[in-house]
């Protein structure tokens, strides 16, 4: 599903290479990890699903009351918005459709392209499913079995400093970055390797001093997947080594 984002944008890539060894990329930083919790098992039981997405809710829950009280916690997050980033705020359209044209192969799409009748198949299968209120349409649980369980598996649910959530590898823990690559698909989450002066002790490196940083993994991160982090980021962009 990573072709439904262009988190950086429509630009080309801006990518080199460094000592022969270093992947260097034009960027920016957008935000920081805050908040984890556990990993998503991959399992096929809808209850042990169920009781990893309802503690990921919890975590957020927190997050909120925190907040309200005048925590650290940036903002307040919106249900919807969590609900959303557990489907990485796609669909499967096909699987309401299958009534009414056979099984076509799944096209995945973002509900704001799909209209907006579509919008309560990503959001409704929360209450119904997870929460268990009633008896959810078939609908649903082919979006919980397309869409959500392939986002989840193996992930890690975060929260940002600045109140973003986000969907990322299993390895990423608190202070890890959020980076946006000019001309990327999904972010980036990046862990400081190095602080060092110009050169970053990097032989025969000709940049002008940008971090070294490890790769962790690409990441959903609400409010960056559409190129917003750089709309307006000529004065924020840098470059990173990775490596």
């Amino acid at each position: 599903m990573h072709s439904l984002y262009a988190a950086g944008g429509e630009q080309p890539a801006g990518l080199s290479l460094c000592a022969d060894q270093y992947l260097v990329l034009d960027g920016v930083v957008v935000d920081s990890v805050r908040l984890v919790v556990d990993v998503c098992p991959d399992v096929e039981d809808d209850e042990t699903l169920f009781q990893t997405l309802r503690s990921w809710k919890t975590m957020l829950d927190h997050h909120n009351a925190n907040t309200r009280e005048g925590g650290e916690g940036a903002r307040l997050i919106e249900t919807d918005e969590f609900v959303d980033t557990l489907g990485g705020d796609a669909l499967r359209v096909w699987t309401v459709l299958t009534r009414y044209i056979g099984s076509p192969p799944p096209e995945y799409s973002r509900p704001r392209d799909a209209g907006r009748r579509f919008r309560p198949l990503d959001r409704g299968w929360w209450q119904m499913s997870v929460q268990q209120e009633s008896q959810p349409p078939e609908a649903w649980k082919h979006h919980l079995d397309g869409v959500v369980r392939r986002t989840t598996r193996r992930s890690r649910f975060f929260i940002t400093d600045w109140g973003r959530t986000g969907l990322g590898p299993a390895g990423l823990i608190p202070s890890d970055v959020v980076f946006v690559a000019r001309g990327g698909e999904l972010p980036l989450i990046l862990r400081s390797a190095s602080t060092g002066a110009s050169g970053i002790g990097v032989p025969n490196c000709v940049h002008n001093g940008p971090p070294l940083c490890s790769l962790v993994g690409p990441a959903y991160v609400s409010g960056v997947m559409d190129g917003e982090a750089l709309a307006d980021a000529n004065d924020a962009l840098m470059s990173v080594h990775i490596g």
